[in-house]
């Protein structure tokens, strides 16, 4: 092996840096949302700062037996976030589903009747309204599909539509992740 060879494997193996460990689960959404800790960032989190996101869920996978990764990704936020010492009163999520992302809102009899199989979803719903995260579907998707009220899961609630969820969110402090 060439001197560059090992001045490279030497290099390469001295500047693994914190990111090479293994991505925790919870400390708000246990069992969900796997995150690493990030101890030398560039940029520092701003003390006393409210976090207000409103997270709009609009896709679902084509294997209705998975769970759907745009609501993961809501509690790998909480998470990542209270892993840095971001305590969920500094927190103020919401969540918006429309299309087909609108399944993962179900409850368990309704998802069993329209896809074989219980809600993949439920239980993290669930943690995540249990967390403080607010849950809403949109109104229009729900009438194009004629879908009931009643077939929603318990912490889910229903807007005039996905957009008017978003604007009202955005015009009350809210950062918006597509």
């Amino acid at each position: 092996m060439s001197v560059r060879a090992v001045f490279c494997l030497i290099l390469c193996v001295f500047s693994v840096s914190s990111f090479a460990e293994q991505p925790e689960l919870g400390p708000v959404i246990e069992a969900y949302g796997p995150t690493f800790m990030v101890p030398e960032k560039d940029i520092p989190l701003v003390d006393d700062f409210q976090y207000r996101v409103v997270f709009e869920l609009a896709k679902y996978s084509a294997d209705t037996t998975s769970m759907n990764a745009q609501l993961v990704r809501v509690a790998r936020f909480a998470n990542m976030h209270a892993r840095q010492g971001i305590s969920m009163e500094q927190m103020d999520l919401a969540v918006v589903a429309h299309a087909d992302a609108l399944k993962s809102m179900l409850n368990h009899a309704s998802y069993r009747e329209r896809f074989g199989s219980d809600n993949p979803n439920l239980d993290l719903l669930e943690k995540l309204a249990d967390a403080g995260v607010k849950m809403y579907v949109c109104g229009q998707s729900m009438g194009f599909r004629q879908w009931d009220l009643d077939e929603l899961a318990e912490p889910v609630n229903v807007g005039l539509s996905a957009m008017t969820l978003i604007s009202n969110h955005q015009a009350e402090g809210f950062t918006f992740q597509p």
